[in-house]
C-alpha cells in the first residue's frame, strides 16, 4: 500500500519461483525481497549485510522498515540503475 500511495506500480510475488518465472519485467524496476520468504532462505542476520551488498543489493533494510527510508531507497535504486545503464551505453 505504501508503494502504491507513492504512485509507483507494484507486483507481489508470494514465492521466489513466481518471480523467477515472471516474464513482464519493466526495464526500470526494483526488486524488494523479504529474507524470510517461504520456499527460499535468505540473509537473516545483520552480519550478512555485507554478503547482500556483494551479491548486488543496493540497500539492506531491517524490520520494522521505516516507510520513508523504503521509498527513498526505491527511488535511489531506480535512479541509480537508470544512470548506470546510460553510462554503459555511452
Amino acid at each position: 500500500m505504501l508503494i502504491l500511495s507513492a504512485e509507483m506500480k507494484a507486483k507481489i510475488f508470494e514465492r521466489p519461483d513466481e518471480f523467477l518465472n515472471y516474464m513482464d519485467l519493466q526495464e526500470k524496476s526494483c526488486l524488494i525481497i523479504d529474507v524470510e520468504m517461504n520456499g527460499m532462505g535468505g540473509f537473516n542476520s545483520h552480519e550478512n549485510r555485507q554478503q547482500a551488498k556483494q551479491t548486488g543489493a543496493v540497500s539492506y533494510l531491517t524490520k520494522p522498515v521505516d516507510g520513508m527510508a523504503l521509498l527513498d531507497t526505491i527511488q535511489w535504486a531506480l535512479t541509480s540503475a537508470f544512470s548506470n545503464k546510460a553510462n554503459r551505453n555511452s
